[in-house]
């Protein structure tokens, strides 16, 4: 029996001018959320609340995207779709909640089983003792199974033949073990004309460095310490994020520009980021209209 699924584009479009966001998540779960109080490493814990979603950093871009998009245009919605792995009944379930949001998908399916994401949200003290506190969230992924080369070149036509249609493509988080930035790459390479690029990883670095080097890639999404760690301005040994300092940031996005003329925009997050002045800088992303 073959791994691989016979290839369909779920929603795809003809040659109309292109529309849509189009987001690729190569590296879904489906992810179990365990509200807890007062987590006790070594007994049994039973817990309050329980949910189920999908998780990945490409699907929770399509999601909220989604919604957003929904309540800003609900009567001319373009569409999000999420390019994907999945297999087993795991990725069936994934596939399942996602449809149920109104996200299409163009899916590759493989012989291996969706990883699973268990989040664990802890109350030390919660709602019922009066007091606000902030919970401890803590994830636990599992280990996520190589893709076979077929599978991955099947991935590689679909995603090359897709993004000529969508006004907007995201490339998100690292891609799973037995593919490669080519998949990326081709996406980037393949955009209409005017359409917006957004990347959104940054290991391994060589890749990332090739990516955004190409000038395919418009907008490069990443926090305050993985661009002063990319840009070689502050050492990767023994820095957190929020330990590094606003000048660093601009000096490092200052340098990017330079390094890849092709990136127009730089998106930084920015948690405990030591600010010495009262003046950000905040690049928005236009979210993409029908032609």
């Amino acid at each position: 029996m073959s791994e691989v699924s016979e290839p369909s584009l779920k929603g795809s479009r003809g040659p109309s001018s292109p529309s849509g966001l189009l987001v690729l998540g190569l590296n879904p779960g489906l992810q179990t959320i365990l509200r807890l109080r007062a987590l006790d490493l070594g007994q049994v814990n039973r817990a309050e609340a329980a949910m189920t979603g999908v998780g990945g950093k490409g699907q929770n871009a399509a999601k909220a995207a989604q919604t957003l998009l929904s309540k800003l245009r609900p009567e001319s919605m373009c569409a999000v779709m999420v390019a994907q792995f999945l297999g087993g009944t795991t990725g069936d379930e994934v596939q399942r909640l996602l449809s149920q949001q109104g996200i299409q998908d163009i899916t590759t399916q493989t012989g291996a089983m969706t990883r699973q994401l268990v989040t664990l949200v802890d109350y030390a003290a919660g709602p019922a003792s009066g007091s606000h506190v902030d919970p401890v969230v803590t994830e636990l992924i599992a280990p996520s199974q190589p893709i076979h080369d077929a599978a991955s070149r099947e991935m590689l036509a679909k995603v090359t033949e897709a993004a000529p249609s969508f006004k907007c493509i995201l490339l998100m988080g690292t891609w799973p073990s037995g593919t490669s930035a080519e998949i990326y790459g081709a996406a980037a390479a393949a955009k209409a004309s005017g359409a917006q690029c957004l990347l959104d990883a940054v290991k391994p670095v060589e890749d990332i460095s090739n990516l955004l080097a190409s000038g395919n890639v418009d907008i490069y999404k990443v926090n305050a310490m993985e661009v002063c760690t990319l840009m070689g301005m502050v050492s990767a040994q023994g820095v957190r994020e929020g330990e590094v300092h606003e000048h660093q940031v601009r000096e490092a996005v200052s340098k990017m520009f330079d390094r890849y003329p092709g990136v127009r925009h730089v998106a930084i997050t920015v948690p405990g980021l030591q600010v010495d002045s009262k003046t950000l800088m905040i690049s928005f992303l236009p979210f993409p209209t029908q032609n």
